[in-house]
């Protein structure tokens, strides 16, 4: 379970570092036979806490894109996506239960998990390029295998977020119940799960990933490279002021404002 539902479990570093140590040793012993992921409180998982997001926060200055110091953040954040992998190469099945907000790398976390159960409250969106962050968290490989690629465009650039039945028809999610008898849907499902033929699952999520045919270690780091580029923007650093100032943010669209060419390429 996500646990800081004071801030909508938005994730820093304790809550990640947590969450690979759990699903890691769930992953590990054959007594568990299925993994629920679930937030604590009114939601599933916020993103990232915007708290984190300022440059004094990540110890970050303008001249940190360049150089052994972009390389030592990219590191942190690699460390971060451990519980993706857990989740992908599970070799059981993962269930999401989703209440409130599924956003950034929340979604991602959801994406990662087999199965995605949502209460008809739910509200999931992608919530990077709001912040002017291009993503992470396995954000690009993720929602190209849960949608295809052109809908991963379609969903990313179009939608700020999604109700959980527009989720339920795009196939975000693979069902939408009642907020009050989501829980007891999702025992019901992992009950039947977890009585399945485990190693079986295992095998086939296993011959799944190889089909598709990209190392997520690999996707992971390149997201992390450009998602760390992309955050020392001006406009990422835009609209984190416009976050804390409760105004729409205003984005020149290059990574330095003093770059005229501005508009749409016709």
């Amino acid at each position: 379970m996500l646990n800081r539902p004071e801030r909508l479990n938005a994730m820093n570093g304790p809550l990640m570092d947590s969450l690979a140590e759990r699903l890691g040793w769930a992953a590990r012993n054959p007594d568990v036979r299925c993994v629920v992921l679930c937030g604590s409180g009114s939601s599933f998982c916020a993103g990232g806490d915007v708290a984190l997001m300022t440059d004094a926060a990540r110890g970050a200055s303008a001249q940190d894109n360049i150089g052994p110091r972009i390389d030592e953040q990219v590191d942190a954040l690699d460390r971060r996506f451990a519980s993706i992998e857990h989740l992908v190469s599970m070799p059981k099945p993962t269930v999401a239960m989703i209440r409130g907000w599924a956003l950034g790398g929340g979604l991602c976390l959801a994406l990662a998990c087999d199965l995605r159960f949502a209460a008809d409250d739910a509200k999931l969106g992608a919530g990077f390029l709001k912040q002017a962050i291009s993503g992470n968290f396995g954000l690009a490989f993720l929602l190209a295998s849960v949608l295809g690629s052109a809908r991963a465009r379609e969903f990313v650039l179009l939608h700020e977020w999604v109700s959980a039945t527009d989720a339920l028809l795009m196939g975000l999610v693979s069902a939408v119940r009642p907020s009050a008898e989501l829980q007891s849907y999702t025992e019901s499902v992992c009950s039947r799960l977890a009585s399945g033929p485990t190693f079986a699952y295992g095998k086939f999520k296993d011959s799944l990933n190889f089909a598709m045919g990209t190392d997520l270690r690999r996707v992971l780091h390149y997201e992390a490279v450009n998602s760390r580029m992309t955050s020392l923007s001006d406009d990422a650093r835009e609209a984190a002021a416009a976050f804390r100032e409760k105004r729409e943010p205003r984005f020149a669209g290059a990574p330095e404002t003093g770059n005229t060419d501005k508009g749409v390429q016709r």
